[in-house]
């Protein structure tokens, strides 16, 4: 029989646990009602704002007003693909992590020109010299205006003709997984318009790609953040059942070890007083 003192301190050490994974997993369960609605509303605002871009290049290319050089037409064939992996800052999600660094991994071993950027320390395996840090990761507006900036600057210098951005999908509340979106080239039609604007149309273009790529960054951002939410939460309540499972273990061995003990004790009693008689 174990000592009843380390059954004791064993059972103090797991119901710590039990405390410290159910308070993560009620935060990660906030979280997620927050994020849940914001993404809805960004996907939303994404859409529209890609209709009214369509519009505007599509009448730009009919009508042959926008240049054959234009990065917005993405003509250099031969760049390279800019892939930008979001993984996590933090672990305690299963093997949501490891779904995303897979999926960052058969990608590039597909497509072997790549420029590869990642977001998020847990997936620094796949290009550890291309981490880029995220000061606070739930300031949505900031960090998708980090990877405007590198989608832009890649656009703009002619060295990528892709992009692919890989990240988590929250399908439901017990399947998270990473998947691989191509963002760009847009697949715009040669669409004409009769509607005339007297502003530049091209400098409209490049406006109406700035507000929609941000809006569906922000999307993509929301919804990789709301997987990894849910799948801590995942993780979470299961590592509190396994933790129960384990206390009620250690009670049941303490009790056992506690029972033993005081019926030793009641023998040596018993034998003590026959030798006294």
């Amino acid at each position: 029989m174990e000592n009843l003192k380390s059954v004791k301190d064993r059972m103090h050490t797991v119901d710590s646990l039990i405390k410290t994974t159910n308070a993560m997993k009620m935060v990660s369960t906030v979280k997620m009602a927050k994020f849940g609605n914001v993404c809805k509303f960004s996907r939303e605002c994404a859409e529209k704002l890609f209709e009214m871009l369509s519009l505007v290049l599509g009448n730009l290319i009919f009508e042959e007003k926008l240049e054959d050089d234009h990065w917005l037409l993405s003509k250099n064939k031969n760049g390279k693909i800019l892939v930008l992996v979001l993984s996590a800052s933090r672990g305690f999600c299963g093997a949501f992590n490891n779904s995303v660094i897979n999926e960052a991994n058969k990608l590039i071993s597909h497509n072997k020109n790549c420029k590869i950027k990642i977001f998020g320390k847990k997936a620094a395996v796949v290009a550890p010299t291309e981490v880029i840090d995220i000061e606070d990761w739930f300031n949505i507006q900031s960090f998708s205006n980090k990877i405007y900036e590198i989608i832009m600057d890649n656009l703009t210098s002619d060295r990528i003709s892709r992009i692919m951005i890989v990240s988590g999908k929250h399908k439901n509340s017990l399947v998270q997984k990473a998947e691989a979106s191509s963002v760009f080239p847009l697949s715009i039609e040669k669409i004409p318009r009769y509607v005339k604007v007297d502003e530049d149309e091209v400098e409209i273009a490049e406006q109406l790609f700035q507000s929609y790529m941000t809006k569906l960054l922000n999307t993509v951002i929301v919804e990789h953040i709301n997987a990894e939410l849910a799948a801590r939460v995942m993780a979470m309540d299961n590592s509190v059942r396994n933790a129960r499972d384990m206390y009620d273990n250690l009670n049941m061995i303490y009790n056992r070890s506690r029972q033993a003990k005081i019926t030793q004790e009641l023998a040596e009693i018993v034998n003590s007083m026959d030798s006294v008689q």
